[in-house]
């Protein structure tokens, strides 16, 4: 739980290693997915609220319990440094005790532990906490302990306990590939990046996944109110489409848009009948699916970035969320079948819209056919 961002909290682990009180580590020290967790395990205090001194080096002496909290795993070394070939990786959560140290080295302060199997080695203390402390534990590798969370009072929102990714997971790993983010980074970030995607079920994995339910009470509707303003959502859409897949494996679509006649922000979710009706923006990946999105008064300005190599950034007054309604071919049943569209309003005005999908699917042979989208069949402004 430590390798995450601290949010600006100074009793966070990684906040502060000297007295100093200022932070070791920068929000740019990590990745976009550190700093989500980070800061929803340590959220920033309220405006007025006095936040808690900054937390030194953790002190040990030989025989204390410890436990690794790196998330995934964490390098056990035969030396106090970064080089060298690791003895093993220890899962976090996995109970240590103390051997020895603390040495610095490579901007690390380490710390020889031993443990249960009679391993003996050197863990960045980064990567370590006291056993029973917030952020570490009392588990083993097969029976984790949740770290402790820290306290609410005086947060900008609770404090959420989390799963971090398990890199020792095949599946997981892959998805965070530096390929597959070059691809991304390079495309603009067009099509919902697919294959950066990773599992959040594993049954493989070496700890069981555990899921946690968000306790953040209802946020006040005044509150609210001054985020997200006063939006009224507005779908343009007929209440019925057709869409079909013509014998060549040939797929149609429709095109529908969502407004916000109010002001700010207006959210909403989409929801589908049937998987193999599927909702996304114009140009996205065919694997890309939506199940919400939101929608921008014309009294906000809006920055949209194109991808790399074409115009530059555009403001302009407010935003549209232009969807794109199509059959999924795999799973769409052959012959004729109905299904709905819904976009329903999470905040503010608005009612809940719902579309008639009449589907045709014409393909009759078993053979695998090279799929192309037609151009809509619908549009909400009457242009083809």
């Amino acid at each position: 739980m430590e390798a995450v961002y601290h949010c600006g909290d100074p009793s966070a682990p990684n906040y502060a290693a000297t007295s100093t009180g200022q932070p070791t580590y920068s929000r740019g020290d990590f990745t976009y997915g550190e700093v989500i967790y980070g800061c929803m395990r340590y959220p920033p205090y309220l405006p007025g609220q006095t936040p808690p001194a900054s937390q030194t080096t953790p002190v040990y002496q030989p025989g204390d319990a410890a436990v690794i909290t790196g998330g995934g795993c964490t390098n056990l070394r035969p030396q106090p440094s970064t080089s060298g070939t690791p003895i093993t990786c220890l899962a976090s959560g996995t109970a240590v005790t103390i051997a020895g140290g603390p040495q610095t080295a490579n901007g690390y302060t380490w710390w020889q532990v031993t443990t249960a199997d009679s391993k003996t080695g050197w863990v960045a203390g980064d990567f370590l906490a006291k056993a029973g402390t917030p952020g570490g534990g009392t588990g083993t590798p097969t029976t984790p302990n949740p770290p402790a969370l820290v306290s609410a009072a005086g947060r900008l929102w609770q404090p959420q306990l989390f799963s971090m990714p398990d890199f020792s997971v095949p599946a997981v790993a892959a998805a965070f590939q530096l390929s597959n983010f070059a691809a991304c980074d390079n495309a603009g970030w067009s099509g919902g990046c697919p294959a950066m995607n990773y599992p959040t079920d594993v049954p493989s994995a070496k700890q069981p996944y555990t899921t946690h339910t968000d306790t953040t009470p209802a946020v006040s509707p005044s509150l609210l109110n001054t985020i997200l303003g006063n939006p009224v959502l507005s779908v343009s859409a007929p209440s019925s489409i057709a869409l079909g897949i013509s014998s060549t494996g040939a797929v149609s679509t429709a095109t529908i848009t969502v407004s916000n006649t109010g002001t700010s922000v207006a959210p909403f979710r989409i929801r589908t009948s049937s998987d193999w009706i599927v909702v996304n923006h114009p140009g996205d990946s065919p694997a890309r699916t939506m199940d919400g999105g939101v929608a921008v008064g014309s009294g906000t300005p809006v920055v949209t970035q194109p991808p790399h190599g074409s115009t530059p950034a555009v403001t302009q007054a407010g935003y549209q969320s232009v969807l794109q309604i199509a059959l999924d071919p795999a799973t769409t049943p052959a012959g004729a079948s109905t299904g709905t569209v819904i976009i329903e309003p999470l905040f503010g005005g608005g009612v809940v819209t719902t579309i008639a999908i009449n589907a045709t699917n014409a393909e009759t042979s078993s053979a695998p056919l090279t799929h192309h989208l037609l151009a809509p069949q619908v549009s909400s402004d009457g242009a083809n």
